[in-house]
């Protein structure tokens, strides 16, 4: 299975579970689907270049985080 599936499909169940939002969701799946660069999804978008890539690694990280396992207490 190609990595960009299994990120696509990481980032659909953090969507189920709760932990990405719509916008979340929609900054992974463009990054991992189209040859666009960060500054052409961001002006898609309306922001710079900069909070694109922030946007991107704030959902990578939560999505990331969703499928961490939990340490003992």
């Amino acid at each position: 299975m190609p990595v960009w599936s299994c990120s696509i499909e990481l980032a659909l169940e953090a969507r189920v579970a709760g932990a990405l939002s719509p916008a979340d969701g929609r900054t992974i799946a463009w990054h991992y689907t189209t040859a666009a660069t960060d500054t052409e999804a961001a002006a898609r978008v309306g922001i710079t270049s900069g909070a694109w890539q922030r946007r991107r690694s704030r959902a990578v990280a939560r999505r990331t985080a969703t499928f961490q396992p939990r340490r003992a207490a």
